[in-house]
């Protein structure tokens, strides 16, 4: 500090980060009012501050700012400037600044119900008692109800709803919860909730009560959100989960549950402290935990798997329908006290289908179908299904990235040129850059679908407008006949602006680049199911070296046949056939005879194999597949993964078992074999050894063999630096033996850590190439 402290200057401050919807405005007004300054904030592209008063007391603001700010915000940057003196005496919120293409805002994100909003939600005295959509500025809906930045009531649906006078009482003094809460409500004056019938006839009256009546007597129910519907039951009535798959057409996919609190949660599943806070969270994801007792109702929800995926309320809504079906205890018995009741709640949706969001929506697709709707009459504008992560140790993975937590804003290394990268064809997300942040959207879901294709549009266009983004180039997956390809082109053609075609694992490996600040060159494994390969051929078990300028191709899964195509992929066994062919050849008939001998279609399989015309995969998920098959008899797959996640269920701790494979030099690249491996193990199989057993060795020789993979190509290369990442490291067992494995050999390992390592994850290395290659053309 320099000069006279006790003068009187003004200064004008910019703060961007986290900073709207977090209750920034408040808390700066509160902070800049006990420090005795004049002046006001406001929203814009950043949070706008100007405090006048003495220079020492200003500098003891900023410091304050910094150290005491809101749980929920995040500081990225602050720009200060001096500016003229204007006297005054009062501090003020004043009216929001608009957005400008020039500048970047962060979007706010959703956030969990408070406790304080659910003590006042659960006291019979409270004005608010039982009132479904209380908020505070620390607590409600955010990106999911917005249609402009900056985020003022007036910017979202909830300006439907004009404040009473009580609320806007609240909503302007200064130490009130609700001080500028932009989705402050009450009975009176806000949002309503309305149940209807099975045939989606309005019924009067009670409608929490009728909607647990429904829940109570075994039926299902659609429940209104945040972000979209959930389909809701007993989760412990086998009967009405079993319809509710029929249904979605969800035969074996796991189905995610809630629970009150984590004292209810503890008597069936074991977690930790980091998933304790995880659950706990403001995003509220749903949270895969370890099963402390297998229930027959377990096995309805997540048919062979150790985990299950739970969740806590995160909706006012949720609260009062647990309230009700636990007959309604004290608030602090609710919070507190555990509970055994547990529901599904699940995505609105047909299978591969887009979570509906719309009363209208919901009521077209289920109507007829399910026994009641809880409805409302606040719009949801922007789609976002639950989150979804797993816990490999302490270390959150993330699964699925939407309410809570998306659209995630990546801080970059540097500033690059504004790209729209279009993603994959599964678990799509769009990334969005601009300067030195990329946006990468919520998850869309399947392109394959056709309603997943027009959200995706849908969402390229909201964020564009939110953001404030006109981009330079598009990028999009090498696969030509990729959904997300023809929507990319699409795009780049009607901008008529360059379209860069990224290789789908140097996206997978870039994506980790961009996140970490890395330029390389760094070695990359990525290990996943599926992706087009420069060579024409279908990749998924690949070792890249990638720099800033590109990506070579260095070592591999050794290429087997793929018979029937996609078809594989949903059909485990034939890739098991695929893999033992190739090791025995003529030797096969006799073993795969024995492993799968009523199956009609296994000679046709043998013989698809042999034919040099049938497509051939380096794919490490198909690896997985077809031992899953072979171990576990998992020949049919109804969900992508289903094989391989069931397969890491049978686990047990690592006993030191070690398989037979094989790293040989093919040309120009370090070829990994597994078959003989797969051999083995189908006979020890057939020899009736120990399924959980043969699971663990598999696994135990995977890590070893792509270890040794990653350190031949080391040693060659003189690289260091080793990036993990694709589908498959969402395995716990596989990705931290490879970490622990490849770290204890001197490398340094680099992992997803901010978004999933499968699909989700493409978009974001996508822009992060397509950048570097734009920056190029420019140099």
């Amino acid at each position: 500090m320099s000069g006279n402290s006790g003068q009187i200057i003004r200064r004008h401050i910019e703060v961007s980060g986290f900073v709207q919807g977090v209750g920034f405005r408040p808390f700066i007004h509160r902070l800049a009012s006990g420090f005795g300054l004049s002046g006001w904030v406001c929203n814009g592209h950043a949070v706008s501050i100007e405090v006048e008063g003495r220079e020492d007391v200003i500098q003891a603001f900023s410091n304050a700012m910094q150290t005491e700010l809101p749980e929920q915000a995040e500081i990225h940057a602050i720009r200060s400037v001096a500016t003229e003196p204007q006297g005054g005496k009062e501090f003020s919120i004043i009216t929001s600044k608009s957005v400008s293409d020039k500048h970047l805002a962060l979007l706010s994100l959703d956030k969990a119900c408070c406790n304080a909003c659910t003590m006042e939600l659960l006291t019979p005295s409270n004005r608010r008692y039982r009132y479904p959509f209380i908020s505070c500025t620390d607590c409600g809906p955010r990106y999911t109800i917005m249609r402009d930045m900056p985020y003022d009531r007036g910017n979202t649906s909830q300006s439907a709803f004009a404040l009473c006078r009580p609320c806007h009482r609240e909503f302007e003094t200064s130490n009130n919860r609700r001080f500028h809460a932009q989705t402050q409500a009450c009975p009176d004056c806000g949002p309503q909730l309305l149940f209807a019938d099975k045939n989606g006839d309005e019924n009067p009256g009670d409608a929490i009560s009728m909607g647990a009546s429904v829940v109570k007597k075994g039926g299902i129910i659609a429940v209104k959100g945040i972000g979209g519907f959930h389909l809701v039951c007993d989760a412990k009535n086998t009967e009405a989960v079993h319809r509710l798959r029929q249904i979605k057409q969800r035969p074996d996919k796991p189905l995610a549950v809630m629970c009150r609190n984590t004292a209810g949660l503890a008597r069936y599943g074991t977690f930790n402290e980091a998933a304790a806070n995880m659950l706990k969270s403001t995003s509220r994801p749903v949270v895969l935990l370890q099963k402390s007792a297998e229930k027959k109702w377990m096995q309805a929800v997540a048919p062979r798997l150790a985990w299950l995926g739970w969740m806590l309320p995160y909706t006012p809504l949720h609260h009062l329908l647990l309230h009700e079906l636990d007959g309604r205890p004290s608030a602090t018995d609710y919070l507190d006290q555990a509970s055994s009741q547990v529901l599904v709640a699940t995505s609105a949706n047909i299978s591969g289908g887009v979570l509906a969001a719309e009363n209208a929506e919901i009521l077209a697709e289920f109507a007829g179908k399910i026994d009641g709707f809880l409805l409302h009459d606040r719009d949801i504008l922007n789609r976002a299904d639950d989150s979804l992560l797993c816990l490999h140790g302490k270390k959150a993975v993330w699964l699925r990235q939407a309410r809570g937590i998306s659209p995630q804003a990546i801080q970059l290394a540097d500033s690059m040129p504004s790209i729209a990268a279009m993603g994959a064809d599964l678990k799509t997300t769009l990334t969005l850059s601009k300067k030195d942040i990329a946006f990468v959207s919520p998850h869309l879901g399947d392109m394959q679908h056709p309603d997943v294709f027009s959200l995706a549009e849908n969402t390229y266009s909201r964020l564009c407008d939110l953001l404030h983004i006109r981009p330079e180039a598009v990028a999009a997956d090498l696969h030509p006949d990729f959904f997300s390809t023809r929507l990319a082109e699409k795009l780049a053609a009607g901008l008529n602006i360059p379209l860069y075609r990224i290789q789908h694992h140097h996206a997978h490996v870039a994506a980790v680049m961009a996140e970490h600040h890395l330029n390389g060159p760094i070695l990359g494994l990525a290990l996943d199911g599926f992706g087009f390969g420069e060579d024409g051929t279908v990749w998924g078990g690949e070792l890249l070296r990638v720099d800033a300028e590109g990506m070579i191709r260095v070592g591999r899964l050794r290429p087997v046949p793929l018979p029937g195509g996609d078809m594989a992929a949903r059909q485990p066994w034939r890739m098991a056939v695929s893999f033992l062919q190739a090791g025995l050849g003529d030797g096969a008939e006799e073993l795969t005879a024995r492993l799968f001998p009523d199956n009609p279609m296994r000679q046709a399989v043998l013989q698809l194999c042999q034919c040099d015309r049938t497509l051939r995969t380096s794919s490490a998920g198909r690896l997985f597949d077809a031992a899953a098959a072979i171990i576990a008899g998992c020949h049919l797959s109804s969900y992508e993964g289903q094989a391989a996640i069931e397969l890491e269920s049978l686990c047990e701790s690592p006993d030191g078992a070690e398989l037979s494979f094989s790293l040989e030099r093919t040309g120009c690249l370090n070829e990994l074999d597994f078959t003989p491996a797969l051999i083995e193990i189908a006979n020890k199989r057939l020899a009736g050894a120990s399924i959980a057993r043969l699971a663990t060795a598999f696994h135990a020789g995977c890590i070893q063999g792509f270890a040794e993979l990653v350190k031949e190509s080391a040693g060659e290369t003189g690289i260091s630096d080793v990036v993990l990442c694709g589908g498959c490291m969402a395995n716990a067992v596989l990705a931290e033996g490879l970490r622990t494995t490849l770290q204890s050999q001197g490398l340094q390992i680099w992992m997803p850590e901010k978004l999933p390592p499968g699909d989700a994850a493409i978009s974001l290395g996508q822009a992060w190439v397509a950048a570097n290659v734009l920056e190029g053309a420019h140099a």
